[in-house]
């Protein structure tokens, strides 16, 4: 359980606009359990939020072949399944794909 309480820490710190918080938290899951899809979109994000789009698109890139295209479902602005139940936190979020340049 420890992977997903640390995800939902570094997407709470995400939610606050704490973003270098986000990308600690979510580097680390990355780091330590690299096949936790959720943590690989929290830092992407973070990296879009706070202006790195090459980094943001090398860790897109990883993502896409470690998980395969399904990666890319749960980041489209309406889907049969949210992450994010507020739509602020939805909003929030595609922000963040939008800046790191990886949201088609």
């Amino acid at each position: 359980m420890i992977p997903l309480f640390l995800q939902y820490l570094g997407r709470a710190c995400y939610y606050m606009g704490d973003y270098a918080a986000a990308l600690a938290t979510a580097r680390m899951v990355c780091r330590s359990y690299p096949n936790f899809q959720t943590a690989y979109r929290v830092l992407t994000t973070a990296l879009g939020q706070t202006g790195e789009p090459a980094e943001a698109q090398r860790v897109m890139a990883e993502a896409l072949a470690r998980f395969g295209e399904a990666f890319r479902f749960l980041m489209r602005p309406v889907g049969m399944v949210q992450e994010e139940e507020l739509p602020k936190d939805r909003e929030h979020m595609l922000e963040g794909y939008r800046k790191a340049a990886v949201l088609d």
